[in-house]
């Protein structure tokens, strides 16, 4: 049920039942929608071009700098018990901290990657996870050395 809206006349001092045409409610109607439209667009370019909002990009390398977190966490880990037990167990010396973090630098090696959008973020995961290449390999090399041990 509609409701009725009253306006209060003077002259004969009673309530006037309001009676809106069919093109004041079909432009009222028209007027909210457009202004419904521009007030969306204006939010909508607003939210996108702060950083309030994270694009599915981001999210995919902020779930990548995750999971290469949990390897870095688990490379940690063998590197421990490579120096604290295999290596004790077959009397080798344990590997130095300068040679298993092995220097990484020099040239500029992610000049193709600057440009974009999210520039500063791919090249940070790229560098995470080349320095982490870099440690298995080292890594990987001492556990050979163990397994010489092991089998003499």
């Amino acid at each position: 049920m509609a409701k009725i809206k009253y306006h209060f006349d003077s002259e004969t001092l009673s309530y006037v039942p309001v009676e809106s045409s069919r093109t004041l409610k079909i432009s009222r109607l028209l007027i909210f929608f457009i202004s419904s439209f521009l007030f969306g667009g204006i939010i909508l370019f607003v939210l996108l071009n702060t950083n309030l909002v994270n694009t599915p990009q981001e999210l995919q390398f902020e779930l990548i700098n995750r999971r290469v977190l949990q390897m870095e966490n688990v490379l940690k880990n063998i590197e421990d018990r490579d120096n604290n037990i295999y290596r004790v167990y077959f009397e080798a010396s344990p590997i130095p901290e300068e040679q298993r973090k092995a220097g990484f630098g020099g040239v500029n090696r992610y000049k193709d990657l600057e440009g974009y959008d999210n520039s500063n973020l791919i090249i940070n995961t790229t560098k995470k996870i080349d320095i982490l290449t870099k440690q298995l390999v080292i890594q990987s090399k001492s556990l050979d050395e163990i397994l010489t041990l092991a089998e003499e």
